[in-house]
This record gives structure tokens, C-alpha cells and sequence, in this order.
């Protein structure tokens, strides 16, 4: 094995390159800056600041070479500034990639490279900067999921190839094809696209493979027939007798309705063929017209929703259990295409109920992997879903239609969460808000486990302690219950929100219980503080920005996740 991991800052590469060895226990294992921390015997940061990082880089690459030099087989995690284009050919790539990726990373204690900018901004630009080169480097994209941090038997067979998938399409490209037989080892179905492959590569595989099921998709003009391939989907406004699927991608629903039913009445067409719809969806309304159009006629076709962040990833998996034609997330990274972790974790059999997480915004929620275990122990799935506030009080209905009973909450419909259940548990009661559902038999049960997680957060503040809580939204009601003489700030203003108290000069802690917004204010220069307790968990989170400029101590929310976590499984079991 000769194998690299590159990627963003922050993407947890060093992480992964310990769980990597875990997996593969007989190969070793480098971690390129501690590689170099050893042979200088000084800090990367100390070495970007006393030599440059032009230097930083000549060393890198020394380094990279010496270990290539002296091992016959390795697994090295490299600095994401690390130039991939000097990688020699025969190692295998591997791009980790997440969905907070394009989010900006704040580090506590990490070699800033443009103190120009914010920490946020700097992490943005680089990632514009580098994110093309990752994929085009890379042999493989592995999308990571938010929170994996243990070893995990999904990401061992992803990463030694020794899963199959046989029921969703891999899209080829280019940069595939030195790894086509281990890919069609794994896949099943392949898609051949004309506007990412030449046909004389399309007719080479076909030839040299014809025991594969392979997918043509025709999507450009003057394209041959490709009669030897399984299967031909041919975009609506090219087709040609003797094509398997017709489809449109219409950027509007409407107009790709109106373009199949057209052809459907195309006095020419006396042939069935299998219809694929595939627009940009933007709200909850045109989903479900998607949606009842494809169930009409559910055996010959297939519903596939795009948006612009990825938001229907969630109704793409509910596909693999409704539909003939679906597929995972590769180098085409479609961010509504299930990733290749997410498609593995689904049950074989539809189940009867599922899970998700509802809210926005939700992508970087880590409750995939929190949960992940609860409910592949029930043959079940968790999955993430962003709605709306007036949309998720007007179609939760629909999605609970489609078997969503067990439900994570988070902002900003905990208040309209309690609103729509029947039956609250006291701490809902108490807090008129709800950060779990239950649904059975259309029956609503809610919970709040606010409370409980926030408790352990603060578990170490003491009674003489001053403390300021800087925002609060849903959750201002469960602080002031726990800290009733804390100091209550708003972040909008940046006022106390009790105009008749005096602030202190100094507070041993500040809670921040704001989320990043144009509108959220930093607290005054002249408020000193501490420690801050954050009940984000997020990279980019304004509290690791405002600790990290200040130079204090910081505690992550991560610890109020993963209690609310447990106490939200414990609530679902007791409904079950």
C-alpha cells in the first residue's frame, strides 16, 4: 500500500490516519508535520514563523520523499498546503473531504498564513484556493462524515475497497479510470457520461468489459449509439430509438414535466422507456410534486432532486427504497448524491420508520454518527433534513407520511416543535420548547434535553462565579433556569437585556449561545473575560473566534451534544 491523505485544514486528516491504522495495523503510518517536528525539533508553527512557509515547503516535500525513499509501503497524512501536484504517480490518493469544508475553520493553536483576514476569512479563501486541486489529485474522494471520530466498520471496508454497492450508480471520470477494476469491483453500476468521458474511452469499456452493467448517458449532440451498453439514458432532447431512459434536467420542475409529457406525446414514441426527471428544487411544495409524479408510476420512474447545498440528500436515500435509478457522491460530488458512507449505512429492506435531524442550518450536524449505532441496531437510518420554519408547520405532515418517526430538533423550530406535539414531557413543558419528537401513529410525544446536556456543560461553574451569557435564542429560557444571576446579553445589540443591572468589569465565564450571523456583535474590548463556554460545537463558531482572539481558555459544546444525544435516545427507547 503506498498511499497519501490530503485535505483541508481541520478536516481531521491526523485523526483519520490513526483510525487508517487501526485498519491497517501491518503498514505504517506517518504523519508528515510530526515528521517533520521530529527531524527540526521544533513546533510547525514555530518553523512557518522562524523560516517562512516557502521554506516549510521545500521541507515538506524533503521530508515526503524520504519517507516514499526508505518504505516499500506507507500511509502518510500531509499539511493542506502540501503542493499534490509533486506527488509521484504510483501512490494512491485519497481527498477526505467534509460538508463544513467551505464553512472556514478557526484553530487554537495553528500557524496563521494571512493575519490580513479574519480567521474565518482566511480559511474560506484557502479553501477556494485548494479544493480543486484536492479533487483533481485524487484517486478517491472519501466524504467524511461530521463527527466520525472512533473507528468505524463503514469507513474500514470504504477504505479497503470491500464493499459492493448494487443498487446506485457510480459516475465515472477521468481521473477514475487508472482504479476502473477495483471500481467495478465495488460497483455494480457504473454511469458513462458523453460530456465527462470521449466516446472512443465509453466504447473501449464497453468492449473490454461487456459482463458490467454500465449506464450511457447520452448528454451531448451527435453522440453514437452505444448498442452493446445495458442500459442508455438519453437526455430528452437527444433521443434515438432503441434508449432504455429518457430524462430531463429542466433547471424548473414545470418545465421538465412539460418536456417529458411532450415527448410522451411524440406520435414517433411507441416504445416504453423509462423516464428520469432531474431539477433544481428550491422548495418543500415542488419536492412533493416530484414526488407524487414519480409514485404515479413508480416501476418506470425515477425522481431526482438538485439544490444548490445539498439539501435533498436526505430524499435521495428514501429513493434507493422507491425508485430504479439513484446514485452515491464520487468526483462528480453532487452534493445531493448520497456519499458513499451515507448510501452503506442504509438498510438492505426499507424499514418501516427512520430518523433525521430537522432544522437550519443542519449540514454540519454531527448526529449522523452520534446516532449511528442506536439505530442500525434498529434496522433503521438517521439522515439530515433543512427546512424551513412555515415549511416544516406545513408539510411535517408529509414527511412523517413518508415514515419519519424519530426526530432531532434544532434551531430555530424548537418552539414550533412543541407547538405541534400533543403530548410534552415536563422539561418541554417547563421550557415550551422541544428538541425531540417522537411520532407514533401520527400521536406527537416531545422531549427536551436542553437541560440535561447543558448541565454537563457547566457542571465545573461554581456559585461565586460572575458569569455572562452572550445570545440565548431557543435556549435562553433553559440557561436562566440553571443561571438565574448570570448576566444575559443580547448578541444582536450587545446591551444587557436587564437594562436596571450594572455589567462587570470582568467575568470568570462567558457562555456564548449565539450562532454565526451577520447580525451577531462581538462583545466590547473592554469586557474581560476568562474562560468561554460555547454550546456551538461548529469549527467556524464566533465563540472559538472570540476565544481564540482573546487568547483564553475555551470549552467546546461538543460535551452538551453527545449528553443531549444520550438523553434523546434514552427518551425515543421509552416510547418504542
Amino acid at each position: 500500500m503506498k498511499r497519501v491523505l490530503i485535505g483541508h485544514r481541520g478536516v481531521g486528516k491526523t485523526s483519520l490516519l490513526w483510525r487508517h491504522l487501526d485498519y491497517f495495523p501491518k503498514v505504517k503510518h506517518f504523519d508528515l508535520d510530526h515528521e517533520i517536528e521530529k527531524s527540526t525539533g521544533i513546533l510547525v508553527s514555530e518553523y512557518f514563523e522562524k523560516f517562512g512557509e516557502i521554506n516549510f515547503r521545500k521541507k515538506e516535500l524533503e521530508m515526503l520523499y524520504k519517507i516514499v525513499d526508505e518504505n516499500s509501503d506507507f500511509v502518510i497524512s500531509l499539511g493542506a498546503g502540501f503542493d499534490s501536484a509533486a506527488l509521484p504517480e504510483e501512490i494512491d490518493v485519497i481527498f477526505v473531504s467534509r460538508v463544513t469544508d467551505a464553512d472556514g475553520r478557526i484553530f487554537l493553536d495553528r500557524p496563521r498564513l494571512k493575519l490580513e483576514l479574519t480567521p474565518v476569512e482566511e480559511s474560506q479563501l484557502l479553501f477556494k484556493a485548494r479544493e480543486r486541486n484536492y479533487i483533481m489529485a485524487s484517486n478517491l474522494i472519501y466524504h467524511m462524515p461530521e463527527g466520525l471520530e472512533t473507528v468505524n466498520e463503514i469507513e474500514n471496508i470504504i477504505l479497503s475497497e470491500a464493499f459492493e454497492v448494487k443498487d446506485a450508480y457510480y459516475t465515472l471520470k477521468i481521473q477514475d479510470l487508472p482504479r476502473i477494476t477495483s471500481l467495478m469491483r465495488c460497483y455494480e453500476k457504473i454511469e458513462l457520461r458523453t460530456d465527462l468521458l470521449n466516446s472512443v474511452g465509453i466504447q473501449y469499456l464497453l468492449n473490454e468489459h461487456p459482463e458490467q452493467h454500465w449506464l450511457v448517458s447520452v448528454r451531448t449532440e451527435n453522440s453514437p449509439l452505444f448498442s452493446n451498453a445495458k442500459y442508455v439514458d438519453v437526455d430528452y432532447k437527444y433521443y434515438f430509438k432503441g434508449c432504455q431512459i429518457v430524462s430531463s434536467h429542466a433547471d424548473e420542475i414545470a418545465g421538465g414535466l412539460k418536456e417529458l409529457f411532450e415527448f410522451n406525446a411524440r406520435p414517433d414514441i411507441n416504445e416504453k422507456v423509462h423516464l428520469k426527471l432531474s431539477p433544481i428544487i428550491e422548495n418543500f411544495s415542488d419536492l412533493i410534486i416530484g414526488y407524487n409524479w414519480q409514485q404515479q408510476d413508480a416501476a418506470n420512474r425515477s425522481f431526482l432532486p438538485r439544490s444548490k447545498n445539498g439539501k435533498w440528500a436526505w430524499y435521495r436515500k428514501l429513493c434507493k427504497y422507491n425508485q430504479k435509478i439513484n446514485f452515491v457522491r464520487n468526483h462528480t460530488d453532487m452534493a445531493d448524491q448520497p456519499s458513499l458512507f451515507e448510501w452503506l449505512i442504509l438498510p438492505n429492506i426499507k424499514p418501516q420508520k427512520w430518523a433525521g435531524i430537522i432544522g437550519k442550518p443542519v449540514h454540519f450536524s454531527r448526529s449522523l454518527t452520534r446516532h449511528l449505532n442506536y439505530f442500525l441496531q434498529l434496522q433503521s437510518f438517521f439522515t439530515k433534513i433543512e427546512i424551513e420554519t412555515e415549511d416544516f408547520k406545513k408539510y411535517f405532515g408529509f414527511l412523517t407520511d413518508l415514515g419519519l418517526q424519530y426526530v432531532a430538533i434544532t434551531s430555530p423550530l424548537k418552539e414550533a416543535a412543541f407547538q405541534i406535539a400533543v403530548e410534552p414531557t415536563k422539561m418541554a413543558q417547563q421550557l415550551r420548547a422541544a428538541n425531540s419528537l417522537y411520532i407514533k401513529e401520527k400521536h406527537i410525544f416531545c422531549h427536551n434535553t436542553d437541560w440535561g446536556g447543558f448541565n454537563e456543560l457547566v457542571e465545573n461553574i461554581k456559585s461565586k462565579d460572575k458569569i455572562a451569557v452572550w445570545g440565548g435564542g431557543g435556549t435562553l429560557a433553559m440557561i436562566k433556569n440553571i443561571l438565574p444571576t448570570a448576566h444575559y446579553y443580547s448578541s444582536q445589540t450587545g446591551q444587557l437585556r436587564d437594562k436596571d443591572i450594572l455589567a462587570f468589569a470582568s467575568y470568570d465565564y462567558l457562555i456564548w449561545a449565539a450562532p454565526r450571523t451577520e447580525l451577531a456583535k462581538w462583545p466590547p474590548l473592554n469586557m474581560q473575560v476568562i474562560s468561554v463556554i460555547d454550546l456551538n460545537y461548529t469549527d467556524d463558531s464566533m465563540g472559538l473566534e472570540f476565544a481564540t482572539q482573546r487568547k483564553i481558555k475555551y470549552v467546546s459544546g461538543a460535551k452538551m451534544f453527545n449528553a443531549q444525544a444520550l438523553l434523546q435516545q434514552e427518551f425515543w427507547s421509552s416510547k418504542n
